[in-house]
């Protein structure tokens, strides 16, 4: 992580930026996971509704079919 010229000084700059790059791109992975798992939760949750939702019909349906 630190990095330093030909007579062993360590750049401050480049070390500090370095750093602040990775944080960054910590950062930038973190997110981009964090709104996958946020779309995935909500496209379960959409076909879990739909599910929930779409059952009584169909049962409302064989049940009319039974009743004539």
């Amino acid at each position: 992580m630190l990095w330093s010229d030909d007579n062993g000084i360590v750049d401050i700059n480049k070390t500090v930026g370095n750093i602040a790059q990775h944080q960054r791109a910590n950062l930038r992975n973190g997110y981009v996971n964090y709104v996958l798992i946020v779309h995935i939760l909500f496209l379960i949750y959409k076909l879990s509704t739909i599910e929930i939702n779409y059952k009584p019909n169909l049962n409302m349906g064989i049940f009319k079919t039974l009743r004539n």
